[in-house]
């Protein structure tokens, strides 16, 4: 009888410890996923503003959980906000110092287009020489991103 409560104790202890190292490497995994994003994941944006090289800036606010312009509060096309305040997941490939890079060089001073969600600005670059890479600068660090990942205009009405 002893034997089998021992045994059976042993098992669940195995199956504890098998638990806590699955969670473990769960938590090192998604924590290292964030790193490998051009910002950390955010519940929520509820600021977006995108400004593109020679264009005025387009400043949007949820409300409600739909956008608004921040300064007329017409509503706006969710669809295209929501992609934008995506971009903030968008993957990078390596990351790198910004001290190793001139900024000028490398289509960052200005930027072809800066995002700024809930105060976390990125701006964009030129493409690499290699690979389909775009710059991006994130405070002190240069990332390579995919080129495709890069706000765009809005559709226009006449669209």
């Amino acid at each position: 009888m002893r034997r089998v409560v021992r045994q059976r104790l042993v098992l669940v202890a195995i199956v504890v410890a098998l638990g806590g190292a699955v969670g473990w490497q769960v938590h090192s995994d998604n924590h290292e996923a964030g790193e490998h994003r051009l910002l950390p994941p955010a519940k929520a944006v509820d600021d977006l503003q995108v400004v593109f090289r020679g264009a005025a800036p387009l400043h949007f606010v949820k409300h409600d959980g739909h956008w608004r312009d921040a300064s007329t509060q017409a509503p706006v096309d969710d669809g295209w906000v929501d992609e934008m305040a995506a971009l903030g997941a968008t993957p990078v490939r390596e990351w790198r110092s910004a001290g190793e890079f001139e900024a000028d060089k490398i289509g960052l001073s200005p930027p072809a287009a800066m995002l700024t969600l809930d105060g976390r600005r990125v701006e964009y670059g030129d493409l690499a020489a290699v690979g389909q890479q775009r710059y991006v600068r994130v405070d002190n660090r240069i990332g390579f991103i995919p080129d495709g990942a890069m706000p765009r205009a809005p559709r226009t009405k006449s669209l």
